[in-house]
C-alpha cells in the first residue's frame, strides 16, 4: 500500500488575493462614478469590460441585474448616465472581416 503524500506547500486558495477594482481602471466620462459605485457592489469591473453592447443593450443588461440579480434600482437619471456611459466607452466590437454569424441566418 502506497503511503499518503504530504503535501508542504500552501494551497493556491491560501494564497488567493482579491483585487479591489478602483474607479481609474474605467475610462473618464459623464456616469463613471455611477458606473462604478453601482456595478463594482456585485462584480468586478472585468465583467463589464467584457461586454459590448449599445444603448439597447445596456439597457437591457441594467433591467436584467435589477429583476433577476436584485440590484436596487438606479434613479432615471442615475440609469440614464450608466446606460449612456457605457455604450459610449463598450460599444459593440465590429465583426471581423468575412465573419457571419451562424445564428442569424
Amino acid at each position: 500500500m502506497a503511503a499518503p503524500i504530504a503535501f508542504s506547500a500552501p494551497t493556491i486558495a491560501q494564497n488567493y488575493q482579491p483585487r479591489i477594482p478602483t474607479i481609474d481602471e474605467l475610462p473618464e466620462g459623464v456616469g463613471r462614478e455611477e458606473v462604478f459605485y453601482t456595478c463594482t457592489a456585485c462584480h468586478g469591473l472585468d465583467v463589464i469590460k467584457a461586454q459590448h453592447k449599445d444603448e439597447a443593450g445596456w439597457d437591457e443588461i441594467v433591467d436584467y441585474m435589477i429583476t433577476v440579480q436584485g440590484l436596487f434600482p438606479p434613479t432615471p437619471e442615475d440609469r440614464a448616465r450608466i446606460v449612456s456611459y457605457l455604450a459610449a466607452n463598450f460599444p459593440p466590437l465590429p465583426a471581423a472581416p468575412g465573419y457571419t454569424n451562424p445564428f442569424l441566418r
